[in-house]
C-alpha cells in the first residue's frame, strides 16, 4: 500500500490501491465484483480474470508475480482488518490457485517481513 495513503480505507479501498500499484507487472488486471468481511476471513469474489493469473503450466516468471499479487492481497488487508485467512472466490465459486502457486490464504501472527 503506497505510504501517502492517508486515512482510515475500507475493505473495497485497499484492494483497489493493491490493483492500483499492481497495474504495472500484472499482464491481466482481475476485476473484483465483491468483498465481504466475515469474522474470521474476507472472501473476495473475482470475475473470470483472475484465473488467468495462474496458468496450469505457468513458469517461474507467472508464479513470481501471482506471488507478488496474492501477498500483497494478503499482507494488506489481513493487516488492516480484523480477520486471519482470504478466501478467493471466481463468479461466486470457491477457487484456489493451482498447487504449484504455493498460496494459503492465510497468515501467521505476528509476521514479520524484516526480523531484525
Amino acid at each position: 500500500l503506497p505510504r501517502e495513503t492517508e486515512g482510515t480505507l475500507g475493505p473495497t479501498d485497499l484492494v483497489n490501491a493493491v490493483l492500483q500499484e499492481s497495474y504495472p507487472f500484472l499482464l491481466t488486471v482481475p476485476c473484483l465484483k465483491e468483498i465481504s468481511v466475515q469474522e474470521r476471513e474476507i472472501l473476495l469474489n473475482w470475475d473470470a480474470s483472475l484465473v488467468e493469473l495462474f496458468p496450469q503450466d505457468g513458469g517461474a516468471k507467472e508464479k513470481a508475480l501471482a506471488a507478488l499479487f496474492t501477498d500483497a492481497l494478503l499482507l494488506t488487508l489481513l493487516e488492516n482488518l480484523p480477520a486471519d485467512q482470504l478466501v478467493f472466490l471466481v463468479e461466486g465459486e470457491l477457487w484456489e490457485p493451482p498447487e504449484s502457486y504455493h498460496f494459503s490464504g492465510k497468515i501467521n501472527r505476528p509476521f514479520f517481513i524484516n526480523p531484525e
